[in-house]
């Protein structure tokens, strides 16, 4: 059994004895290595590095260590609506959309619910959604964010991910309500949350087919 806050306040741990796929054709596989992980980066992998290291070891014998998955398409803030629209059709709802039926998605949860998140709601969803990957084995999530109703809002998501762990590129949408401060805020997302752009927090901007966009994105 692992001692979560253990591993959680040491410097360095060790992944020891596990099949080692590494998807690195630099770093290779091995049918039994270590991962040797220094203050979060990984600093070495093979067979027989744990003795003598003094770091904090997890036993991963007759498991596949790997990295993890990635999540490329998600609205976080939802994490606190899972289950509630089983049933629900992707095409052909009551409300339109561009002419067409919408399907049930659009006029329940992004038309219907999501107007009404405060900002500690959406900081709950993305807290929950955030925790819930890491929990399967996916450690980077893209949030599509449609929530960003105003900047407390954006902030509340971020926070939310923050607070989980998680590795995440967050992408600054309004949801199409014309307040929030979107697109312009971005500025501001990236000079308070990520001023690097090597941490565990990055930023995208959901854009539109409009030119003005791409050029704040590019400039930001």
């Amino acid at each position: 059994m692992v001692d979560v806050a253990e591993v959680a306040r040491a410097d360095r741990v060790v992944i020891q004895g596990g099949i080692v796929l590494s998807m690195d054709p630099g770093v290779g596989d091995f049918v039994e290595a270590d991962v040797v992980i220094d203050h979060g980066v990984i600093e070495a992998v093979g067979p027989h590095l744990a003795e003598g290291s003094g770091a904090v070891v997890i036993d991963a014998g007759d498991t596949i260590v790997i990295p993890g998955f990635v999540d490329t398409h998600h609205h976080c803030y939802q994490g606190i609506l899972r289950g509630i629209l089983p049933t629900g059709r992707v095409f052909g709802g009551s409300a339109t959309q561009h002419g067409r039926p919408a399907p049930d998605y659009i006029e329940k949860i992004h038309g219907g619910l999501t107007p009404f998140f405060e900002p500690s709601d959406a900081h709950i969803g993305a807290l929950i959604t955030g925790l819930s990957s890491l929990d399967r084995g996916i450690t980077t999530v893209v949030d599509t964010s449609q929530v960003c109703h105003t900047p407390e809002h954006a902030d509340a998501c971020i926070a939310g991910l923050t607070d989980s762990g998680v590795r995440a590129l967050f992408s600054f949408f309004d949801g199409g309500t014309g307040k929030g401060g979107w697109p312009d805020d971005l500025r501001r997302l990236k000079s308070t949350y990520c001023p690097s752009d090597d941490g565990l927090l990055t930023l995208a901007l959901h854009a539109f087919l409009e030119p003005g966009n791409f050029a704040l994105a590019r400039d930001v």
